[in-house]
């Protein structure tokens, strides 16, 4: 903090008086004294020209009654006067004290946590047990006159959409139509218990029943499917493989909330998400496109495998069943029509959308049951559903170790798109989610839900729109929700065994449309920045042309080279000062931007470290004009030349070295959030180069971890302490206090002064 600091009103009769200063010097000079006529007449017209210049930029900066008359006639509010020394970080440190280096050790820091988290007491384990299940801290709060009605409309209308919903996904995971039914019950009644976030609504969903189909093609050999892994008999089935892919990753989640590898979702960027779950709707989309047309396509596995799905399936196009197609083709007319168009305007009156899926699921069955399609025009229909609750089942521990890495990469894709949702919602509606215990809640349903017979569980989006848009407010919705799909189970399910395959495949080509416009997002990505819009694009085309799990790696090494490329090549700015002020602005930008002469201010974008430092000094030479290999040269010539005989030294007359008009370089520090030890060595070698040419270099705006690392690289025993400043405007008042100095003193003498010049507390006081 300055020494003296205040707000002064700005009124007519304001004056501002200056400090008394008992040293006399030259900082309130006036350029139209005597003494100055006279020192500018003994000058070249050219000399006088840029002494005055100087001088001019120097009153700009520290003339404190002109400063406060022109704040008076630009600024008709408040200014801010601050009246203290120039603070070099050395004496910065020794006037307000500083314990930067007094490090704590390990030993000390261990005994610290273990003392904070490694206690007991009835508060403590009250927090623990609300941590871990929050229905019972929010429940007896809940205002139930006030949100129940609302959390009852949108609990029934979220758990009508679930049940022809959840079957249509039991499709895509490869499973028995019922199981989607499963996991709309028990894993969305596990989370409303233990999870945080109001507004998600747990059950099957698109991107893991895709994976989930995608792992069961993979692992199980079925008819025609020529390129699964497994080439012998085996004794599971794909009912095995889903229940042992939930219980895994619930484990795999259960034990990144324990290591609190929360971090490891950051990784996957907005954009990165949208070009995958966009990607994901290619491939689900292309998945239903056989059952739209009533044929039987092989299952492809790997790299290009919609490439080959497509090309396999245009060579049978011709044996299209006709009803099938045309029932495809009205579902998907029908669906399209009442969200499109009928949706938005009832929604204005009844909050909630008609439901569209239920309708199809109804008409359809009705229709197949009492035409026969299935025998009439050989449509496929979904089969037997048994009633009744699910019988708990044992995971098969031998499949997990052929699953591990297909269920790593669906747990956390599952749980960075499911928290992403999670945190979008809870911010539109200001309460907060806890990230870990997310890990606790989405490991436990899928766990139990394992023994249910469910496979992995997500967050679907689809559902948040409509819980949302009728007015739900809390998870006693989700739990209502699930009352409708018991009642499914236990007495309706036997009666949509005639439902059409094709129903349940118009309404995921249907949601996969509405997921395919976030191809939209693309063109004010590309307005806002080409390296996002990049991720988008490379991420999508990588999980459509290559594969889903080849296509996330190659779409995180892309985010990855992105982060490199951003910081390797960055730019250095040159800084000018504004008027008036201790503002500095990019030189480039700001019409009203000064740079001061024979001083450069420079600030770079980037971290300083092993990927960039070969950028850094080309650069700032670049800015400042130096050709440091030109002048290395010059300086050998002109070395040479004064050991010469005359003739020669008269020959060597074109090769002396020139004057530099550069006698300062200011590096803005601030953009460094960190430097490594080839950073730390690059600032050395510019300060040493450059004053080898007898040009200072004083650095700026050091963040604390950048000057620890400072100090621990013994970069002080190159670069003197009194070099490095506390702010960017403290540096360039110290190279205009130097620049005072008459120019015939050597640089030596003038680094000599710069302690002195520091340190001055009272009476070298600069007024802003």
């Amino acid at each position: 903090m300055p020494d003296n600091a205040g707000f002064n009103d700005n009124d007519e009769n304001h004056q501002h008086t200056p400090p008394h200063n008992n040293n006399n010097n030259s900082d309130a000079e006036d350029p139209s004294s005597p003494s100055h006529q006279s020192n500018g007449l003994q000058n070249s017209a050219a000399n006088h020209k840029a002494n005055n210049l100087v001088t001019f930029f120097k009153r700009k900066l520290s003339g404190v009654t002109q400063l406060s008359s022109q704040l008076h006639l630009h600024h008709q509010g408040r200014k801010v006067v601050v009246d203290r020394p120039v603070y070099s970080l050395h004496h910065f440190e020794d006037h307000y004290g500083c314990e930067e280096n007094n490090t704590v050790s390990l030993s000390e820091r261990v005994k610290e946590k273990v003392r904070k988290n490694f206690y007991c007491n009835r508060e403590r384990l009250l927090g623990i047990f609300y941590t871990f299940f929050p229905i019972f801290q929010w429940l007896p709060k809940y205002e139930w006159k006030r949100y129940f009605v609302s959390d009852l409309l949108a609990g029934i209308t979220v758990g009508v959409m679930s049940v022809p919903q959840g079957m249509a996904f039991a499709r895509l995971a490869r499973v028995s139509p019922i199981h989607g039914l499963y996991i709309n019950f028990i894993p969305t009644l596990i989370y409303a218990i233990i999870g945080t976030s109001r507004h998600a609504s747990i059950g099957g969903e698109a991107t893991s029943s895709l994976l989930m189909g995608t792992m069961i093609d993979k692992h199980l050999p079925l008819p025609g499917n020529n390129d699964t892994v497994v080439s012998e008999p085996v004794d599971y089935t794909a009912l095995d493989i889903a229940v042992s892919a939930a219980m895994l990753e619930g484990l795999f989640l259960l034990m990144m909330g324990v290591l609190r590898l929360g971090f490891v979702s950051v990784y996957l960027s907005d954009q990165l998400v949208g070009g995958f779950t966009t990607g994901i709707a290619v491939h689900v989309f292309t998945s239903q496109f056989p059952a739209l047309f009533g044929l039987t396509v092989s299952g492809h596995h790997g790299p290009g495998q919609l490439i080959a799905t497509y090309v396999e399936f245009f060579s049978i196009i011709h044996r299209t069943n006709w009803a099938t197609f045309v029932g495809s083709t009205v579902c998907i007319v029908f669906l399209l029509v009442v969200k499109l168009l009928i949706d938005p305007i009832v929604k204005q009156k009844l909050r909630v959308p008609l439901p569209s899926e239920l309708v199809v699921v109804i008409v359809g069955t009705v229709v197949s049951y009492y035409a026969d399609l299935q025998k009439t025009y050989k449509l496929r229909v979904v089969g037997n559903i048994p009633a009744g609750f699910p019988t708990p089942v044992i995971p098969r521990f031998d499949l997990m170790q052929k699953l591990v890495i297909d269920v790593l990469i669906l747990a956390i894709v599952a749980y960075s798109l499911s928290v992403s949702l999670c945190k979008l919602y809870a911010k539109k509606h200001n309460y907060k989610i806890n990230p870990y215990q997310e890990f606790f809640a989405y490991g436990g349903m899928n766990c139990i839900g394992a023994v249910f017979q469910s496979w992995p569980a997500g967050n679907s989006l689809s559902r948040i729109l409509v819980y949302e848009g009728a007015g739900g407010t809390s998870q006693l919705a989700a739990i209502i929700g699930t009352l409708i799909v018991v009642i499914t189970i236990l007495f309706i399910a036997p009666y949509l065994e005639q439902l059409p395959v094709f129903c349940l495949a118009s309404m995921i080509v249907v949601a996969c449309f509405f997921m395919l416009r976030q191809l939209k997002d693309l063109k004010p990505l590309w307005k806002t920045c080409k390296i996002e819009f990049s991720i988008y694009l490379v991420t999508f085309l990588a999980v459509v042309l290559i594969d889903v799990t080849y296509g996330l790696a190659v779409s995180i090494l892309y985010a990855f080279f992105t982060v490199i490329y951003r910081t390797q090549c960055p730019t250095v700015q040159e800084l000018g000062t504004v008027e008036h002020s201790d503002i500095y602005g990019e030189v480039t930008k700001y019409n009203k931007v000064h740079v001061i002469p024979g001083i450069r201010v420079f600030h770079f974008t980037a971290p300083l470290y092993y990927a960039n430092v070969e950028h850094f000094r080309p650069k700032l030479y670049k800015r400042c004009g130096i050709d440091i290999e030109r002048y290395k040269q010059k300086q050998q010539s002109a070395a040479a030349g004064k050991n010469a005989s005359p003739d020669k030294k008269n020959n060597s007359e074109t090769t002396a070295m020139p004057e530099i008009e550069l006698h300062h370089i200011v590096i803005d520090c601030s953009g460094f959030s960190y430097v490594d030890l080839m950073g730390v060595n690059v600032m050395k070698q510019v300060y040493n180069e450059m004053h080898e040419l007898g040009i200072t270099v004083f650095f700026a705006n050091c963040n604390p971890s950048v000057r620890r690392i400072l100090f621990k690289a013994n970069f002080f025993d190159v670069v003197p302490k009194e070099y490095v400043f506390v702010t960017l405007h403290d540096a360039v008042l110290a190279a205009l206090k130097l620049d005072r100095i008459h120019s015939s003193r050597s640089l030596v003498e003038m680094e000599r002064l710069v302690n002195a010049i520091t340190e001055s507390s009272v009476d070298d006081t600069v007024k802003l």
